[in-house]
């Protein structure tokens, strides 16, 4: 289906159908339970609902589409999984709704005035859930501009690793982001400001190359090596610059690190990009996918039970589970050769 250009997905034009029909159906239906037991009537009722269920249905899987494919700024990734929760929650509602209805009509229980008004209350619940998630939706593209508006990132106070006395530090900001980005003075630095759950500094070397980025060499060959930088962020998004085009094995980005064993990841090995977790030792993948290009950047999203990965900033992969507590950013690797690494950004998604 060819659409214009000014409609950059097919969700903008279903989500008015169960805006109107969910709306109809509720008016015809408190309607008909108040001044008319006509059975011809239920079964308009009937209708309504059972179109309602099925544009749901149609909007909800077409709104997750669009938001793997449309790009996101940062500054509205929790307020696109805050959408996405509440379309979720409308549409199992809605569908439970709907199976009442059916059920109630095919018993003949609906001309029971007091189970039909029940219905109705039910259906006005309903529409207090389709209003917030109505809502949600447009503040996505009236506040942010989703879909409608080239990305602009909000800026972050530059240059966030910085040296004092010629050490590196890392200059946090209020809500716990923070920048690292290599040539600075001392950049290489930054390793001694880890925490290290497995290995330590001896395990690689750390120098800079004429172009300023920072090349790790892996001394310990396939040696597990795990490391953590900041403070603890509960919505999180972590961009790296990174070049993996001279490395061996698995190079993971971290969110929400509890410890060695427990931490969320996005993972990049075998040619594949990964989400998961490591819960108590135990590998859990949730989404994997061939990589087809060459590797840029790697970026990775830990919002609520929201869970993306993207390289070079296209979104290749998209999880959902129930969220860790609030944890750590870090680096894990295990392989052979040489990672370049050119910045690290961190971002609390939540202001």
């Amino acid at each position: 289906m060819n659409l214009p250009d000014y409609i950059p997905n097919i969700h903008p034009l279903l989500v008015h159908f169960p805006i109107a029909l969910f709306c109809v159906a509720v008016a015809l239906h408190a309607w008909k339970t108040i001044f008319t037991s006509d059975d011809k009537y239920s079964s308009l009722v009937l209708i309504g609902y059972i179109l309602t269920g099925i544009s749901l249905v149609a909007a909800y899987f077409s709104g997750r589409n669009a938001a793997d494919h449309v790009a996101v700024p940062d500054n509205a990734l929790s307020a696109l999984s805050n959408h996405a929760d509440k379309a979720l929650y409308l549409l199992i509602y809605g569908l439970i709704l709907t199976g009442l209805v059916m059920f109630a009509h095919f018993r003949h229980l609906n001309r029971i005035k007091w189970v039909d008004g029940i219905l109705v209350l039910l259906g006005v619940a309903g529409l207090g859930l389709l209003i917030v998630t109505a809502d949600a939706g447009g503040r996505l593209v009236f506040g942010y501009g989703v879909g409608v508006t080239k990305v602009q990132e909000s800026p972050m106070n530059e240059i966030i690793g910085q040296t004092v006395d010629d050490k590196a530090v890392l200059n946090i900001q209020k809500d716990g982001s923070w920048k690292w980005k290599s040539g600075i003075r001392n950049s290489v630095g930054l390793f001694g400001l880890t925490h290290w759950l497995l290995g330590n500094e001896t395990d690689i070397s750390v120098n800079l190359d004429k172009d300023g980025q920072t090349n790790i060499l892996i001394e310990s060959s396939n040696k597990k090596i795990l490391f953590s930088l900041g403070e603890t962020i509960e919505n999180v998004k972590v961009d790296v610059d990174i070049d993996l085009s001279e490395f061996e094995g698995e190079f993971r980005v971290i969110h929400h690190l509890q410890n060695a064993s427990n931490y969320d990841y996005l993972s990049v090995a075998d040619g594949k990009i990964s989400l998961g977790r490591n819960s108590n030792g135990e590998v859990q993948v949730y989404a994997s996918k061939r990589i087809e290009s060459e590797i840029l950047s790697l970026s990775v999203v830990g919002d609520g039970r929201h869970y993306r990965g993207y390289i070079n900033d296209e979104m290749l992969v998209h999880a959902h589970d129930t969220s860790l507590e609030p944890g750590n950013v870090g680096i894990y690797f295990r392989g052979n050769g040489r990672i370049i690494l050119g910045s690290i950004t961190v971002k609390n998604l939540k202001k």
